[in-house]
């Protein structure tokens, strides 16, 4: 390699020290997400009615069905009392199970990063699911009803005449 080249080379790392970098600093800052982005699946456990829609539609059979202790669950209206439970390593984020769900208890969430050493820890129960969506979706629905339920603040700025 000749001196042209090597200096070539330098002119142009120098060049591009003033523009912003092309990749994110992924973990420590996360990526940022579309609002309908189709990410992991959480249930609303307690709305559940155990219709098994959801496992009839989904076209990878990622999701099979529960039972669960009707005590623990606290449905409202169950009488199988079965739930959802989603295999995240068969699931192909297709959004069937989400759009055909009657109550309308299971939600994607924003949530993308559910790699792991384990293919088990892949495996969400109804319970599982459940604090997924306490901890991803509920909160960030809360946010945003919270923001069209504000009022329109009145105009600080008095006619002029």
């Amino acid at each position: 390699m000749g001196i042209k080249e090597t200096l070539k080379g330098i002119g142009y790392s120098i060049g591009n020290l003033k523009n912003k970098p092309a990749t994110y600093l992924y973990p420590d800052k996360p990526l940022p997400v579309q609002e309908k982005s189709r990410g992991m699946l959480s249930l609303d456990l307690e709305g559940c009615i155990g219709c098994e829609l959801c496992q009839k539609i989904c076209p990878a059979d990622a999701i099979t069905m529960m039972k669960i202790d009707q005590n623990k669950a606290h449905f409202k209206a169950n009488a199988r009392g079965e739930a959802p439970a989603v295999d995240f390593a068969k699931c192909i984020f297709c959004g069937l199970c989400v759009d055909i769900c009657p109550p309308n208890v299971l939600h994607h969430t924003h949530k993308y990063d559910i790699s792991t050493n384990r293919k088990d820890d892949l495996f969400y129960d109804p319970f599982r699911l459940n604090e997924v969506y306490n901890e991803e979706y509920k909160p960030l629905n809360l946010k945003s009803r919270n923001e069209e339920e504000k009022p329109s603040e009145p105009s600080t700025e008095q006619g002029k005449n």
